[in-house]
């Protein structure tokens, strides 16, 4: 065999490696890394926006997940379940917010998959993903809120 050989070798080599480590999440997954929600105290509100303003996307699930990896069955806006389907047209966003009543403070993490996503025109399936964490009055969380925010002004 000659040296020019074992280069178009080792090149085929690498491609084909790299293609085996593509991510697992890749066609047209996302992860939202820490949800929680429960006690009266704290709550998650998500936004999901479908950034294409010539496509709509019509088979795109969230799950949800506890820390421990079991699906969580959380009360939303949307009912009561641990996955949502959800059609977004374009340049359209959808809120989803937890309730806050989760028996005691739990955490867990989601997953969007979107089923329409093509990888010829994968501009036309982006969803544009915000989190946010609404802390609600609890018992001694309001002193806790102004002695953090007082320390804050020093």
């Amino acid at each position: 065999m000659y040296k020019a050989d074992y280069w178009v070798l080792i090149g085929l080599l690498a491609v084909f490696l790299f293609i085996g480590t593509t991510p697992a999440l890749a066609n047209g997954e996302q992860v939202i890394p820490h949800l929680t929600d429960g006690a009266g105290v704290i709550r998650t509100k998500i936004d999901l926006s479908n950034l294409s303003s010539a496509t709509m996307i019509t088979r795109m699930n969230i799950y949800f997940f506890l820390a421990s990896g079991d699906p969580w069955v959380v009360a939303t806006n949307l009912g009561t379940a641990s996955e949502f389907l959800l059609d977004l047209g374009k340049s359209q966003s959808v809120r989803i917010q937890t309730s806050g009543l989760s028996p005691g403070v739990m955490s867990g993490y989601a997953i969007i998959r979107s089923f329409e996503w093509n990888p010829t025109a994968s501009t036309d399936w982006r969803v544009g993903v915000s989190v946010f964490y609404e802390i609600l009055s609890g018992t001694d969380l309001d002193k806790r809120q102004r002695r953090y925010v007082d320390s804050m002004r020093t």
